[in-house]
């Protein structure tokens, strides 16, 4: 940056892309204490970490020498294929926004810093529909344009600084708004505000304070706030559901395609960039009670999670005692206490299902759901989404997703596994698939990330052990029922979940072949999924 001239390079944005990543990762539990939305695991610090770190890993590969547009742009595409949650679509557009509004400009200047804004002002309104009801960041943003409008002399700290002020503001209106509890998104926008006010305090002489100054106000915050977040997050199940989906199409106005999707929805968020002919990729994300009735068709793959209890269960405490003599010298504690256990983990559970009919079942049981896999790189973003320092297990529903998955493991770095180490089941039907989740359901594991990885190994073996799935046989039915049935115990099931090649035929085959077994009862799903129905029993 050159203070003389006033202006920021490209290298100047990649280190603040870098910066923030880093403010924002040590800051996402932080942030979801200061969560007011009313679903208790919309956990917005965590997407907006988890948004910003697809712009930080996209701004170490791009090459250089680019124009900040160009930066800007390339990070946006990036942030716009993999978002996380209703944040996430907000920064692919405020990226795209600032490389619309810099052009050809080689370098970025007060004035394009001003033009930005206002770019951002219109995208934002464009993402939420300024005529439903307008969110934080919307308001922020404009608030920053009206502010900045005001100034007769800008600089690049005027315009940075007049942005965390109306961030800060912002944030403590909504903290009062809502009893004390402040906003999440709002925060995180406190805190990017603040690292590229420190990068521009640190270029003219200054000493940087921003960043710890914004994280000792949110820490105070979140402390008073953290009560009421625990107890939404304790509260009963919400019905709604998270989904994120690509989609492509001929340019359109967004307000056209909102509308198609809000009858299904509460929350819709449109993104778009187009090519040069006009041609448009759509990314959004909705609250919906009914996923499959929100979706338009065709679309991409969708990455779909229930917006209800986040189920964390804590024991022990602290010894009182050893609390009270803490600050006190040559103290000998006799306590009765017993020693604090390991905290209770729900581990991370992805599915890579084609079943749209069974998404709500997997998403209701506590698992992600990726729906239509394309590629190991979707399965990452989906893996990504998964609450951090614990075990994963990803379960795919067919043998090329289970690939995938495998490629895309692989692919992981140490410090990625270490923190979050993935396993990934051997299921390669949707049958095994929603029997290993509901064997799941619920269930807690305690000790390190690499114990709770052994757990799900072991909860995947005897669930192998415990089943036997085959895809349906149309040549010799009554004796692939015979051979799965012959060593049932007195659970007489045959479950089936039914493709959607021969719905009709294959319900029909199954009953007609069950007529001989009185005291068999056929449990079938419609599961939708492209090629073979799945029967199989369970011991």
């Amino acid at each position: 940056m050159d203070t003389a001239r006033q202006k920021l390079e490209t290298n100047d944005l990649r280190e603040w892309c870098v910066r923030t990543g880093a403010v924002l990762n040590q800051a996402r539990e932080l942030l979801d204490d200061l969560n007011t939305f009313p679903v208790p695991n919309f956990n917005t610090g965590t997407n907006l970490a988890n948004s910003w770190a697809v712009a930080t890993r996209a701004t170490q590969t791009l090459p250089l020498p680019l124009r900040p547009a160009e930066f800007m742009a390339a990070v946006s595409r990036e942030v716009a294929k993999f978002p996380h949650g209703s944040v996430g679509i907000f920064l692919a557009s405020g990226f795209a926004a600032c490389a619309e509004a810099w052009g050809d400009a080689p370098v970025v200047r007060p004035a394009d810093l001003l033009m930005s804004v206002d770019a951002m002002d219109r995208a934002f309104r464009e993402v939420s529909g300024s005529d439903t009801w307008e969110f934080g960041l919307s308001r922020l943003i404009t608030t920053v344009s009206e502010q900045l409008s005001e100034l007769e002399l800008l600089t690049l700290s005027q315009v940075v600084d007049t942005a965390l002020v109306c961030a800060q503001e912002a944030t403590i209106d909504s903290a009062d708004a809502h009893g004390g509890v402040g906003d999440a998104g709002l925060a995180g926008a406190c805190l990017i505000f603040a690292s590229l006010a420190d990068l521009a305090a640190t270029a003219e002489g200054d000493v940087p304070t921003n960043v710890s100054t914004v994280q000792a106000m949110l820490s105070d915050w979140a402390n008073r706030s953290r009560s009421v977040a625990e107890s939404l997050r304790h509260t009963v199940p919400g019905g709604e559901f998270g989904a994120t989906f690509h989609f492509e199409a001929l340019d359109m106005p967004t307000g056209k395609l909102r509308e198609s999707l809000r009858a299904a929805s509460s929350e819709v968020l449109i993104c778009k960039v187009l090519d040069g002919i006009g041609a448009g990729r759509f990314v959004a994300h909705v609250h919906t009670p009914s996923p499959l009735a929100a979706l338009p068709y065709p679309h991409g793959a969708v990455l779909i999670h229930h917006l209800g209890r986040n189920p964390e269960a804590f024991e022990g405490d602290e010894d009182p005692l050893t609390r009270l003599t803490a600050d006190f010298d040559n103290v000998v504690v006799l306590s009765d206490f017993a020693a604090r256990q390991a905290p209770l983990v729900t581990p991370g559970l992805l599915v890579l299902s084609a079943a749209p009919a069974l998404v709500e079942t997997y998403a209701r049981a506590g698992a992600t759901v990726l729906l239509g896999t394309e590629n190991s790189e979707q399965i990452c973003w989906a893996w990504r989404s998964l609450p951090k320092g614990r075990a994963a297990l990803i379960i795919p529903a067919d043998p090329e997703t289970r690939k995938m998955a495998l490629t895309m493991r692989d692919s992981l770095d140490d410090a990625e596994l270490s923190d979050s180490p993935v396993m990934v089941a051997d299921t390669e039907d949707e049958l095994s698939a929603a029997w290993l989740v509901q064997s799941l359901q619920g269930k807690q594991f305690r000790g390190e990330n690499l114990e709770q990885l052994r757990d799900l190994e072991t909860a995947c073996r005897d669930l192998k052990a415990g089943i036997r799935v085959e895809p349906l046989s149309h040549h010799d039915l009554d004796t692939q029922i015979r051979d799965l049935v012959n060593d049932l115990g007195p659970n007489r099931e045959l479950h089936a979940v039914i493709s959607s090649g021969n719905v009709s035929t294959d319900r029909m085959n199954l009953q007609l072949a069950l007529a001989n077994y009185a005291d068999i009862e056929l449990v079938a799903y419609y599961g939708g999924q492209p090629g073979s129905t799945y029967i199989g029993v369970r011991f």
